[in-house]
């Protein structure tokens, strides 16, 4: 049991729970780094910064004896760009190859590469579209998630735009709102990445206000980061319901800095039980608030959190029903803000 004590790397996690306990959970872009690796080394050794830090993780994968989960970010990195469907040569080719890489020792990995090899990867050509209401109802583990991130960063980008209406303070008040009422949701991630965006700090707009303000560019710049949201809920839920820790691994700084943001917190007994139930806390001093400003937000999100405190015992559970609701949302939403380009 760890009790009040800082973990800054997976080494600690290591020792002090064992490594037989421990499950990587690896992100698209690590995916797609170590499936170029295999079949082309040289797009990657080249790269001086990012093989450096692969062969890192590849060592400590191999050296610790470590579990690998790679099925969420070989399903994203998958699917293509226009609807979101599964290219399932695409699936099946990165699926092989990763399963070939984690079947060499490390050695076998470092001589792998220094070979010559030129089997490029399957590319996704289709072109990016100016809604992602199809893409929605694309199933699979993303799905019932992206929902609910897709209608939040459409309705925060919808409120960065407003200029001059509201402030920022009274924005995130608007947008708790909106979490309450429209959708009936108050998920740690979602409400975490509002405090990010609207205190204004400049790496969080970037993931959803891309270079190019077309329309398609804008509305696939949110569904990618609609994306990257679902890693904490689906990572998280895997410890719910396994006896294993999983521990994300991304390339993603932004991505990254939304997990360390949230911290777990959890009693595990000696047999690898849960003795609690775990609960995410929101860590808030990476957002751009000053003081006054966070606490007159807290002060009103505590007043939701006071009104809902025993909803969840009531509330609707139905999950058609509220993926319904959740699809009209996005609808109109969506039309909201491609308005703002006609």
């Amino acid at each position: 049991m760890l009790i009040h004590e800082d973990i800054n790397d997976i080494e600690t996690i290591i020792n002090n729970i064992g490594n037989d306990k421990i499950e990587l959970v690896l992100d698209s872009n690590i995916c797609v780094y170590l499936r170029d690796f295999y079949k082309e080394p040289s797009t990657i050794t080249s790269r001086v910064e990012i093989w450096s830090e692969l062969k890192k993780l590849l060592y400590l994968i191999e050296y610790n004896d470590l579990e690998v989960d790679f099925y969420l970010g070989l399903e994203e990195s998958s699917r293509n760009k226009s609807n979101f469907e599964i290219i399932e040569d695409k699936f099946f080719d990165t699926f092989n190859v990763l399963s070939n890489l984690f079947s060499l020792d490390y050695l076998q990995m470092i001589e792998h590469s220094k070979l010559i090899k030129f089997d490029a990867p399957i590319k996704d050509n289709s072109l990016k579209q100016s809604s992602k209401m199809k893409a929605l109802e694309q199933k699979g583990v993303f799905q019932n998630q992206l929902f609910l991130n897709y209608a939040c960063l459409l309705k925060l980008y919808l409120l960065v735009e407003e200029k001059d209406k509201w402030t920022n303070v009274e924005k995130m008040k608007l947008y708790l709102d909106f979490l309450e009422k429209d959708l009936d949701v108050l998920g740690g991630a979602n409400i975490l990445f509002g405090h990010l965006l609207l205190s204004g700090e400049t790496k969080a707009k970037k993931l959803i206000h891309p270079q190019k303000k077309k329309r398609e560019e804008v509305i696939h710049a949110i569904w990618n980061a609609a994306i990257d949201l679902t890693f904490p809920n689906l990572v998280t839920h895997k410890f719910f319901n396994r006896t294993k820790v999983p521990i994300f691994v991304t390339a993603d700084e932004r991505c990254w800095r939304i997990f360390n943001s949230l911290k777990m917190r959890a009693m595990i007994t000696d047999n690898n039980g849960l003795a609690t139930a775990p609960f995410v806390e929101m860590d808030l001093s990476g957002t751009l608030w000053n003081n006054k400003e966070l606490l007159d937000i807290n002060q009103y999100h505590d007043t939701i959190i006071d009104r809902r405190k025993y909803y969840n015992i009531t509330r609707n559970k139905d999950l058609s029903k509220i993926l319904d609701n959740l699809r009209m949302v996005c609808y109109g939403l969506e039309k909201e803000l491609c308005e703002l380009f006609d």
